[in-house]
Formats: structure tokens, C-alpha cells, sequence
């Protein structure tokens, strides 16, 4: 969006990506310096396009329905001042990329400029493709000395299916976009199958440490597939001592929570409330343990056997009944002292 403060535009940087897919949305964005620039137009032209997208945002979405390379301007107008820049987008129904990074002597040699990375960039194109332009026979890994740097090429596979990126900023890296070969849309099954060949090639040429260029004499760098180079960065012992320094640091750990809350258990209330209810439920069976102690005991014997109560029974029915007969004969015997 436009700034409301005034100054002359310097410099504008166009950002694209390198490679897109037909009839899809891509964003394209510019960046001008200083970005205090007062009120800016941007003027957005596409291809061969006779009239220019006209916006006052420093971005812009388009959908490129051509295949192959497509050229993007933008110029920017402020005040009477008018400032462009061009890039190229390969635009394809399909691609393939991955990421690649090199061994640490070429940020020694990165001077982290954009002519840099475009001559490296092709000089890493020519490593991994075919170049036809020797024309003396040489078998593909004949070195080569071009752009102050001499490249090993290994796979043969046409260039015009392959694009280097090269990234700004350390550590440097870059990225692989494998293209389709050209004019294979009516065939896509089949091309993607090819494709997919091409793929196996150059990881295989990648994976072996077969791509690499000579940047000056002495100066040797070795590209990589990005996941393999850090993989052996990383040292197998240092997990198992991670591991371990993490079971001995849980170790200490609750021992240490052990020992506070041994230490200072009284000052936890929760802790508190738990002991007392405990220690009043010990009382309470101690107390009552206490008392059935102090109870009277009886004993089995104080129990009267069955038998003997038996006998006891039928003594005092006799004796009972013996009583009666007793009582009524002496009641027959007393005479009648009623005279008459």
C-alpha cells in the first residue's frame, strides 16, 4: 500500500516463484527501497500483454495459462519517478522439486549477491544435466570450465528439464525443480512415469556425491539432497545420553518432590486434614479394641450341658408330682372331728 510520506524510489524487487502450475493462482509481490516512498502505483505487466494491471497494493495474484517461460514486470510510479523490474516464471501442468544444500567451503565464497546465485545456479544445472554445447565427444564426466567454475555432469538428462534456484542468505541452499519434458501434455500419464525416472536419476547421482563443481582451484563443493546431508550432522550416541540424562533428571525429581513433601507435610493443609482423620480413626479402633479387652469373659463351660438340664427337669417333675400324692393322702387320714 501506498506511504503517506514523500521521497524518491530507488530500487524495486520483484518476487516470484520460479516455478508454477498452470491455470493455478500464483502471488506475485514487489518490494521498494526506500520504503518511505509517498504515494505509489504499481503497473503490472504479464507476457506479451498490451495493457498493464493497475493496482496501488505492492502485490498481486495471476493465474498463467500458458506453458513454459513467462516474463512478469513491474513498474512502479511515483510521483515522476518510474522504476521496473523483470523476472521469469517457468510455468508447467507439473514439476517436482527438492531442496539442496552444499558443503560448508561455499559460504566461505558467498558473497551473497544476486549475479552470484544465478551463475551458480547454472553452473549446478550443468553438473546435473547433459550440456551439448562441448561438441567434441567427451564421455559426461569430463570436466568442464565455464563461468570460473568447473562442473562434473552425470546424469545426462536434458537441462531444459531441470532449474536451479539458489537461495540469498548462509547457510546457502537451494532448489531442485525437475521439470516435464516439452511438449508432453497429450501424454501426461506417460510423462509423468518419465518424470518420476528422471527423479530416481538425480537423487541416485545425489545420494552417491556425484554432483559437485570446482568454484576455484582448490575450491571443491559437493551438492547434497537436503534430508541426507543432515541426517549425518546428527551424532546416534548423543540420543542414547539424552535419554538418559533425562531418566536420571526424573529420577532427582521426585525424589526431591518426595523429600519436600516429607519435610513440610505439616504445612500442606490437605496433608493435615488426612493425618488427623487418620490418626482419629486409629483412636477410635484402638478404644474400641480396648473395651471388648475389659468385657466379661464367659467360657463354654460356665453353659449348662443339655443333658443335665434334662435330668434336672424330669427330678423336679417327680418330685413335684411325688408332693401332690403325699398332700392328698394326708388329707384322707385326718379324721372328721364333726360330732354328730
Amino acid at each position: 500500500m501506498a506511504s503517506s510520506s514523500s521521497g524518491p524510489v530507488e530500487h524495486v524487487h520483484l518476487s516470484v516463484p520460479f516455478v508454477a502450475i498452470r491455470n493455478k493462482d500464483v502471488n506475485i509481490s514487489a518490494v521498494v527501497w526506500p520504503s518511505q516512498a509517498g504515494t505509489l502505483t504499481y503497473f503490472w505487466w504479464f507476457g506479451n500483454s498490451t495493457k498493464p494491471l493497475i493496482t496501488l497494493e505492492s502485490s498481486i495474484s495471476y493465474i498463467f495459462a500458458v506453458e513454459g517461460m513467462n516474463t512478469v514486470t513491474v513498474q512502479v510510479s511515483a510521483g515522476n519517478t518510474l522504476i521496473q523490474d523483470t523476472k521469469e516464471i517457468a510455468v508447467h501442468e507439473y514439476f517436482q522439486s527438492q531442496l539442496l544444500s552444499f558443503s560448508p567451503n561455499l559460504d566461505y565464497h558467498n558473497p551473497d549477491i544476486p549475479e552470484w546465485r544465478q551463475d551458480i545456479g547454472k553452473v549446478i544445472k550443468r553438473a546435473l544435466a547433459q550440456d551439448g554445447s562441448s561438441g567434441m565427444g567427451f564421455p559426461i564426466d569430463t570436466f568442464q570450465y565455464r563461468n570460473e567454475a568447473k562442473e562434473l555432469e552425470v546424469t545426462g538428462i536434458p537441462d531444459e528439464q531441470i532449474l536451479v534456484a539458489v537461495f540469498p542468505g548462509l547457510p546457502t541452499s537451494a532448489e531442485l525443480f525437475i521439470l516435464p519434458h516439452k511438449n508432453t501434455t497429450e501424454r501426461r500419464k506417460s510423462s509423468e512415469a518419465d518424470l518420476e525416472q528422471v527423479v530416481e536419476i538425480l537423487f541416485n547421482a545425489l545420494n552417491q556425491n556425484l554432483v559437485q563443481f570446482e568454484l576455484k582451484p582448490g575450491v571443491e563443493v559437493i551438492v547434497y539432497v537436503t534430508q541426507l546431508t543432515l541426517a549425518p550432522l546428527v551424532d546416534s550416541s548423543t540420543g542414547h545420553s539424552s535419554s538418559a540424562m533425562l531418566m536420571l533428571l526424573s529420577v532427582v525429581f521426585v525424589g526431591l518432590a518426595v523429600f519436600l513433601i516429607y519435610k513440610f507435610k505439616r504445612k500442606i493443609p490437605w496433608i493435615n486434614i488426612y493425618a488427623q482423620v487418620q490418626h482419629d480413626k486409629e483412636q477410635e479402633m484402638i478404644g474400641s479394641v480396648s473395651q471388648s479387652e475389659n468385657a466379661p469373659k464367659i467360657t463354654l463351660s460356665e453353659f449348662t450341658d443339655p443333658e443335665e438340664l434334662m435330668d434336672k427337669e424330669l427330678d423336679t417333675r417327680v418330685m413335684g408330682s411325688i408332693s401332690t400324692i403325699a398332700n392328698s393322702e394326708s388329707t384322707k387320714e385326718i379324721p372328721n372331728c364333726t360330732s354328730v
